[in-house]
């Protein structure tokens, strides 16, 4: 009689494959003591795999396959399992983990997740551990986990498309990516063809709207350079021109037509010791410009090389002394020669100075490299004073009064940052310069997008837009549809918001940046986010985290976090939305980044507060304020006082207390001129809740509730303009759910 067996159960697990690396030498060599090995493998691994609830289902020659119910016990006990093997001779093991769908049967397991697992150790450093891209996702809430992007491995026959990110932290080592990069996809060809993709949508698309739209051949190879950061060979009070002058090359190249230029934030990431087609292919350009200066009393004496990397051969080089005079002249001449070069053309007078005072031009790069290296308010004050000695003696700078207007943005003073923005326009239009136009115009849209008047920053947005495409600035052409794309968006004309947004993401693809490519990524899952579609808002987040993570860009994965974090506190998981906040806030403070900080330490406090923990919200709250009080974040300060005051409501404080933290919020954010709508909606849901409390005089709060909703329907009037009543209820109630609140309340009021 034949043994009776279980029927086939699915389920979700994750799979763990281990392998002892040199087995085969050594069996072949000492057989015994080969064997050995595996028993004492089994003798002392057997317990931490109890001990972290997994299942050992089976050995296969000196590997073993196991299985557990979540990933992070899978995570963690391959940590243990790396440090208890680390100090036994010959059991050197690569452990690969993955999770997904699996049939388990009489002990065993089955699937093609199971098949992927076996697959994934090998791609793990001799002691490491390497683990799939779903796995990194059930452990991005667990600050103390530290991974590295690998890359996307070659597996004949499985159709999954995933990442294999390897462990960094607990001493484990770093998977070598010249071993494994002839197993790795080759991205570059993926990156095309989802370019191609995305192309024949927007055609068809295009086609069913009546559109035109001229795209580039796809078959053409875009150039593609890195332009490192100038070595400054002279004292370091001149790093400044260093700094400058590189990162006003990398901005005149980029913006000069089809080209791709790595940015200066990937490149202030690179090592350069390393060979220059290390380099390169880490930045995945073809040509890199190495350069120095050397900043003499009068002049500077100057290198040049612009050096194809695969083959180190110098296709330019050129060494020569420049006067301080002519030192505006530098980055023209610079970007002239690499355009010609590369047999870019281009549509702009690449060679025209930004200003023809040296002195101005000093300040201004002065200015930008004090404001770029800013730590608190001290720092941007002493770069607005740079700005504004280079505007006292070049008025027409454009560059300068921009940056002079952005210092007042970056501590919220949108007045006077907009007086700035509008003068440089003014500037722009008397020296007849579109780039400097395209600039003004760019950043006035930016005020008046923050401060909610859509139809102005339309109107300047598309005039910087048409400026772009005339100069073919595509960086600026990107950015602006991209802008064009929310105010569609937030008008809930979502049709052309995503006509918009594909043709900006096309053009990053066109350009082939990866950095930008993840900014894109990135601003489609706010976009989706914000629609409601949470899960295809994670998946977008996830794939600019993926490139952030491999480029190192730990300011922009930190961003990317953040944003993930909130969407799943929007799906209800309070819990893993936290431990990612908190990552975010550790890591913020690492990288001295105040204004992170200060974004962390408020999510913390509102996850916390939709957790019913008002008590430790309030102590998170208290933390951020004391943080905008340091750096004068006016804003930010006086909305978490109100943040404060409605958990105080909801913990029981005294009412006494909480209306005087209310009022004081009240009074302060009443004078604001951007996000009224939203600041005076919160307001009145924390009035609403008063209203619920014995004792308290209701008349009092229903005045101020009142108050408060007519200023918020006020304010979200201001969003149309020109237009009947009917029309602005028929487009304000289309938008949002807080849009359609706010009517009802003012009519609930008026009737």
């Amino acid at each position: 009689m034949s043994q009776a067996t279980s029927a086939p159960e699915r389920k979700l697990a994750a799979i763990m494959f281990t392998d002892i690396a040199g087995y085969t030498a050594l069996s072949a060599d000492n057989e015994e003591k080969a064997l050995k090995l595996l028993d004492k493998q089994r003798e002392i691994l057997q317990p931490v795999v109890k001990q972290f609830d997994g299942k050992w289902l089976k050995e296969i020659g000196d590997g073993l396959l196991l299985s557990f119910s979540s990933s992070k016990n899978a995570v963690f006990c391959a940590i243990e399992i790396q440090k208890i093997t680390r100090e036994i001779d010959d059991l050197n093991l690569r452990i690969g983990i993955h999770q997904g769908d699996i049939l388990a049967k009489d002990g065993d397991v089955f699937g093609d997740d199971v098949n992927i697992a076996a697959r994934l150790e090998p791609f793990a450093a001799v002691g490491g551990i390497v683990i799939s891209d779903k796995v990194q996702r059930d452990i991005l809430g667990t600050p103390e986990i530290v991974t590295k992007y690998v890359g996307k491995p070659k597996l004949k026959g499985v159709k999954q498309e995933l990442s294999v990110y390897c462990l960094i932290s607990h001493d484990l080592p770093e998977t070598d990516l010249s071993k494994v990069t002839a197993k790795l996809e080759e991205e570059v060809q993926k990156l095309w063809f989802n370019q191609k993709i995305i192309v024949a949508a927007i055609l068809v698309l295009f086609v069913a709207v009546g559109g035109l739209y001229t795209i580039i051949n796809q078959d053409m190879e875009v150039p593609s350079i890195g332009i490192l950061l100038m070595e400054n060979r002279g004292a370091s009070d001149d790093d400044f021109w260093s700094s400058g002058i590189t990162e006003d090359l990398i901005i005149k190249v980029a913006s000069a037509g089809l080209i791709r230029v790595t940015p200066m934030k990937t490149i202030l990431g690179i090592n350069p010791e390393q060979e220059f087609e290390q380099i390169a292919n880490e930045l995945k350009v073809k040509y890199l410009v190495v350069s120095s200066l050397h900043k003499l009393k009068d002049s500077f004496e100057l290198r040049c090389q612009i050096i194809e990397a695969k083959t180190g051969v110098s296709v330019y080089a050129n060494k020569w002394n420049e006067s301080f005079d002519n030192s505006p002249k530098i980055v023209g001449n610079i970007a002239d020669n690499i355009l010609k070069i590369l047999n870019v053309s281009t549509k702009q007078e690449i060679t025209k100075v930004q200003s023809a005072i040296p002195q101005a031009y000093e300040f201004y790069l002065n200015g930008k490299y004090r404001y770029e290296k800013r730590q608190d308010a001290k720092d941007i004050e002493i770069a607005r004073g740079l700005f504004s000695k280079a505007v006292d003696l070049d008025s027409n700078l454009v560059e300068a009064l921009i940056y002079l207007g952005t210092t007042y943005k970056s501590l919220n003073d949108q007045s006077k940052a907009k007086e700035y923005f509008e003068l440089g326009l003014v500037r722009a239009n008397q020296t007849n310069s579109k780039v400097s136009k395209a600039l003004s115009l760019r950043a006035l849209g930016g005020i008046e997008y923050g401060n909610g008047n859509l139809d102005n920053s339309y109107s300047l947005t598309n005039e910087a837009l048409i400026l772009a495409q005339e100069v073919d600035d595509k960086f600026s052409e990107a950015e602006a549809l991209g802008r064009i794309a929310w105010i569609h968006h937030f008008r809930g004309e979502f049709n052309k918001a995503l006509q918009m947004y594909e043709q900006a993401h096309l053009i990053t693809l066109q350009i082939g940046e990866k950095s930008d490519i993840a900014s894109s990524w990135l601003t489609h899952g706010t976009f989706l986010g914000t629609t409601g579609d949470i899960d295809g808002a994670l998946e977008e987040y996830y794939k600019a985290l993926e490139i952030q993570q491999a480029l190192g860009l730990k300011a922009d994965e930190v961003q990317t976090l953040r944003h993930i974090a909130l969407n799943l506190s929007r799906q209800g998981d309070q819990t893993t939305a936290l431990k990612i906040f908190e990552q975010t806030l550790i890591k913020s403070r690492e990288l001295g980044d105040v204004s992170g900080e200060n974004s962390s330490l408020t999510r913390i406090g509102l996850t916390y507060f939709d957790m019913g923990e008002y008590q430790k919200a309030i102590e998170y709250y208290d933390e951020a304020i004391e943080l905008n009080i340091q750096k004068d974040f006016k804003l930010f300060y006086y909305w978490l006082l109100l943040d404060k005051a409605h958990a105080m409501l909801r913990a029981g404080h005294n009412i006494a207390d909480v209306l005087d933290l209310l009022h004081t919020a009240e009074e302060g954010l009443v004078s604001v001129q951007y996000w009224r709508k939203s600041i005076f909606w919160d307001i009145v849901q924390v009035y609403d809740e008063l209203l619920q409390v014995e004792g308290v005089n209701q008349d009092e709060l229903l005045l101020s509730r009142f108050k408060f909703v007519e200023l918020a329907y006020g304010a979200l009037l201001e969003e149309l303009n020109n237009e009947t009543d009917e029309k602005r209820k028929e487009y304000l109630s289309s938008v949002v759910e807080r849009n359609v609140k706010i009517i009802e309340a003012w009519e609930s009021i008026k009737g």
